[in-house]
C-alpha cells in the first residue's frame, strides 16, 4: 500500500513539474511568465537587502525611502535583464557562460541602480550604498540557484519521476565533452536511452564521476562493466 501511495504521489509530482517546465519552454508564455516572476523576487530581493542593512529594525525614515524607491529599483533591473538576454535563456541548459552573463548583467544593473540614485531620484535620503551591494549578491546567488535548478530538475529530479523506463547504456569517453553529452542524453526524456556509466577509452581506469555517472572502467572491461548495469547498449561517440 505504502509502495502504491508512493508511486501514486511520485507521478502526480512528475505531472505537476513537468506541466510547469512545459508551460515555459511555450514561447508565447515564457516571457510574460518570467517577467512577471523577477518583477516579484526582485521587488522581495530589494525589501531584504534594504531591511538587512539596518539589521532589519529599519526606522520609519529608512521604510519610507524603501518604498519610494523600490519601483525605480525593480524596474531598473528588468530593463536591464531584458537587454541582456537574461529572460530568453531559461528553455536551455545553463551552462558556465550563462552564469557569467547573469553576472555581467547583475553589475551593470547595480551600476544603473546608483547611477539613478544619485543623480536622477530627487528624494530626501540616498539608497543606502551597502543595500545596492546586498541586493545585487542576493539576486547573484538566488537567480543562478533557479537557473541551476532547471538543469537539475531535467537531469537528476524528472528521470526518478518518470514512469517511462529508458534502456540502460555505458558511453565510451572521460573527457568534458562527453560530460556534456551525457548531460543532454539523460536530460532528454524523450531519448530511448540513458546513460548509466562511462568507460575510458585508454587503458588507464581514473576512478571518477563525469556529471554524476560513474567512470567504471576501461574499454578493455567494457563487457564486464555491461553487464554489471545490465546496458545492451554501448555508445560510441564519433
Amino acid at each position: 500500500m505504502n509502495s502504491q501511495a508512493t508511486e501514486s504521489m511520485n507521478s502526480s509530482l512528475a505531472r505537476w513539474a513537468t506541466g510547469w517546465v512545459g508551460v515555459l519552454r511555450q514561447p508565447r508564455l515564457r516571457l510574460p511568465l518570467l517577467m512577471f516572476s523577477h518583477l516579484v523576487l526582485f521587488g522581495w530581493i530589494y525589501v531584504f537587502a534594504f531591511t538587512a542593512r539596518f539589521d532589519f529594525e529599519m526606522p520609519e525614515s529608512a521604510r519610507s525611502l524603501m518604498r519610494s524607491t523600490i519601483a525605480a529599483v525593480v524596474l531598473t533591473k528588468l530593463i536591464v535583464y531584458y537587454l541582456g538576454g537574461h529572460f530568453h535563456a531559461w528553455a536551455r541548459h545553463v551552462t558556465f557562460a550563462d552564469l557569467t552573463a547573469l553576472l555581467k548583467v547583475s553589475l551593470i544593473s547595480m551600476i544603473a541602480i546608483a547611477f539613478i540614485d544619485h543623480f536622477l531620484l530627487r528624494l530626501d535620503g540616498k539608497i543606502p550604498r551597502i543595500a545596492i551591494l546586498l541586493d545585487t549578491v542576493v539576486t547573484i546567488v538566488v537567480v543562478g540557484g533557479l537557473r541551476c535548478s532547471w538543469r537539475l530538475f531535467d537531469e537528476r529530479i524528472a528521470p526518478y519521476l518518470s514512469k517511462r523506463t529508458r534502456r540502460p547504456a555505458i558511453m565510451v569517453g572521460t573527457d568534458h565533452e562527453i560530460g556534456q553529452l551525457v548531460g543532454q542524453i539523460n536530460g532528454n526524456q524523450s531519448m530511448e536511452l540513458r546513460v548509466v556509466a562511462l568507460v575510458d577509452p585508454q587503458e588507464e581506469w581514473p576512478r571518477t564521476i563525469i556529471s554524476g555517472i560513474p567512470v567504471s572502467g576501461t574499454v578493455l572491461n567494457v563487457a564486464a562493466v555491461a553487464q554489471k548495469y545490465r546496458a545492451a547498449d554501448i555508445l560510441v561517440p564519433a
